[in-house]
């Protein structure tokens, strides 16, 4: 089975589920493709926005093509939809780009939006290559993974309770392998029904690759793939709670082991994607 994985190239999202999945399906991976470029190739998987003159190839081309629906609603103007409105954007694209079958990011975005055509669940796999280290006798690091801009207020607090209890907050480290706990939240709250609900579970995915404590949000998304290394905060000062709890040295020993026992890699993750992409 041969395979074309493109979209638009500019996301975070496409790294993860064009790039980086799209070699582990040992696929043809290429941006805005066109007809020419999947000519000889059996299936078309599509990641996230579909820009107009890509679909206007994938549809010509006559082939089985596959939308990926991660984070494909725009942000963060979302931020603002009521249910209703956010499943009725999301059910009218799909509508419009007639795929012929669905991958969503997590179980409740497919029970909102799915309108019958072949649908399968994928998680986020976890980024390759990252190697977990002993868990050491104290806390030294504490890390956000993405656009410092996104934390808004949640900055100023994180830093305050790092202070606090004598820790360094830092934003984009190397590697979360560096790390002793990995926090995720955004300036907009635990607001906004497609981000609460639909939201992809990356940063769990990751912690849970390094072997770490995830700080956030109860979104859906993370909820669904809960494994006991996670602490759920909603307001700032529920940040002392969390961060008091992770001091303790066989705390985060017994979270490594129950996170590394839950990791889902890029392996895992092309096999999923595989086995159903043939049974279509």
């Amino acid at each position: 089975m041969k395979i074309t994985v493109t979209g638009n190239g500019r996301s975070g999202s496409w790294k993860i589920r064009g790039d980086q999945l799209g070699h582990a399906l040992g696929a043809r991976i290429v941006t805005h493709a066109t007809v020419q470029d999947f000519a000889k190739d059996d299936v078309i998987i599509v990641v996230k926005r579909v820009p107009t003159q890509l679909l206007h190839e994938v549809q010509r081309s006559g082939k089985k093509w596959v939308f990926d629906a991660l984070d494909f609603y725009p942000q963060p103007i979302c931020s603002s939809w009521k249910q209703d409105k956010a499943i009725k954007w999301v059910k009218d694209h799909i509508a419009q780009y007639n795929p012929t079958a669905v991958v969503w990011p997590n179980r409740k975005m497919m029970e909102d939006c799915s309108d019958g055509r072949p649908s399968m669940v994928l998680y986020h796999h976890h980024r390759p290559g990252l190697q977990p280290r002993s868990v050491p006798e104290r806390i030294a690091r504490i890390a956000y993974e993405g656009a410092k801009p996104y934390l808004g207020k949640w900055e100023h607090a994180l830093k305050f309770w790092c202070h606090h209890f004598g820790w360094e907050f830092v934003v984009n480290p190397t590697s979360l392998s560096e790390v002793d706990a990995v926090v995720a939240f955004r300036d907009s709250g635990y607001a906004g029904y497609a981000q609460v609900n639909w939201k992809s579970d990356v940063k769990l995915a990751n912690a849970k690759g390094a072997g770490i404590p995830f700080i956030g949000f109860p979104e859906h998304g993370y909820m669904e793939r809960q494994c006991g290394g996670e602490f759920w905060v909603t307001s700032q000062s529920e940040l002392k709670t969390a961060f008091s709890a992770i001091q303790h040295c066989e705390v985060r020993k017994d979270i490594q082991t129950v996170m590394l026992e839950n990791k889902y890699s890029i392996e895992q993750a092309a096999a999923d994607l595989k086995e159903f992409i043939r049974g279509l």
